[in-house]
């Protein structure tokens, strides 16, 4: 039951995620994020145009799906790819229900957004070019 349970709510988190959770919220975050190279900008733009975000992602993308992903064996590389991504949206953190982090730094940026069951899914934005891109994406998993 416990497993179910897990299971129904990764996948009503996944659907908050790329449906954007609130529609008529704007905003992603309580706390300002810090503007290195403009990443600020960058930021706000990728989760609110889904055609710069598409231009805006290293396809094949490394990563990890989500720990619902029966296929995935966790020890393979895995990519996700241009034709069944999902629109990242803003996740709102003032309920308090998630928590976010980043690690910066002038051409990295590393974000952990973390929920109360202690799931978490992670996003890494490279600088190059003068832009943004991002370049690896865990989804939704047990923190370790």
């Amino acid at each position: 039951m416990k497993i179910i349970n897990n299971l129904f709510f990764i996948s009503l988190l996944c659907l908050l995620i790329a449906c954007g959770g609130d529609s008529g919220s704007s905003t992603a975050t309580t706390e300002p994020i810090e503007d290195v190279n403009g990443f600020a900008a960058f930021y706000e733009k990728f989760h609110s145009d889904s055609i710069f975000q598409m231009e805006h992602i290293r396809f094949p993308l490394e990563g990890v799906p989500s720990v619902a992903n029966t296929t995935y064996d966790g020890t393979s590389t895995f990519y996700w790819q241009k034709d069944n991504w999902s629109m990242h949206r803003p996740i709102d953190l003032s309920t308090g229900e998630f928590t976010r982090e980043f690690d910066m730094s002038p051409i990295m940026v590393e974000e952990r957004i973390t929920n109360a069951q202690k799931f978490r899914l992670v996003r890494r934005f490279y600088y190059s070019n003068n832009e943004w891109a991002l370049i690896y994406y865990a989804d939704l998993n047990p923190t370790k």
